[in-house]
């Protein structure tokens, strides 16, 4: 058999049921609705509360400028391993200090002499002063093979003109051997001395010229 009511029960009826159970009405439960109050008419509107003001902004900037002043007051004391073996300078240096440097450098390498490199190179080339000796040789014989232009005794002038033909061969074979850097110059000076002997030869030996042998 279902509990539930065949049909919904009116007002009256629940009131009388609650009667029945002894239970208060809903009427006497129920608190008495009062409509709120009107405002009077002369009451000013409360003025809104006022908007809390932000606190200050804190001064981070000059708190960081006052840190960098105050660091740049400290002095420094350790240095970077790597700033330290720099070879850059730590700060430009000025005209009168580069001068200075350039002038230690340059007394450093006159106290240490030349380097190993120049030295050998030096050792490998002729003199200049030597090479000029050679060249005299040449124009000593080309001056004996012309020796009626320079009004040298015949006698004089085949000594001179064969002789420094030998000794300017004599020499530039030893610039060969000794100096191999300064061939180009025996090879010139012995050049220079053939052609010197085959005019002396023609000169002071005129059967050797086919022209006056026919």
């Amino acid at each position: 058999m279902s509990l539930l009511p065949e049909r919904k029960k009116t007002a009256e009826e629940i009131a009388r049921l609650r009667e029945q159970m002894g239970l208060p009405s809903a009427a006497a439960s129920a608190p008495a609705f009062s409509p709120p109050a009107a405002p009077p008419e002369d009451a000013a509107p409360e003025p809104p509360a006022a908007a809390e003001e932000p606190p200050p902004a804190q001064p981070v900037r000059i708190k960081k400028m006052n840190s960098l002043k105050h660091s740049e007051r400290q002095p420094v004391l350790m240095v970077p391993k790597q700033v330290a073996d720099s070879p850059l300078p730590a700060r430009r240096r000025s005209e009168r200090e580069l001068d200075e440097l350039r002038r230690r450098e340059a007394l450093s390498a006159l106290g240490a002499g030349p380097p190993p490199a120049i030295v050998h190179l030096q050792a490998r080339t002729a003199h200049r002063g030597l090479l000029a000796v050679g060249y005299l040789l040449v124009l000593a014989s080309a001056a004996g093979t012309w020796r009626e232009f320079f009004q040298i005794p015949p006698r004089e002038g085949l000594w001179l003109a064969f002789g420094g033909i030998g000794v300017s061969w004599l020499f530039a074979a030893l610039v060969a051997w000794r100096k191999p850097l300064s061939r180009h110059h025996a090879g010139f000076i012995a050049a220079v001395a053939g052609l010197v002997l085959v005019f002396a030869l023609l000169y002071y030996f005129p059967n050797l010229n086919p022209a006056h042998a026919s």
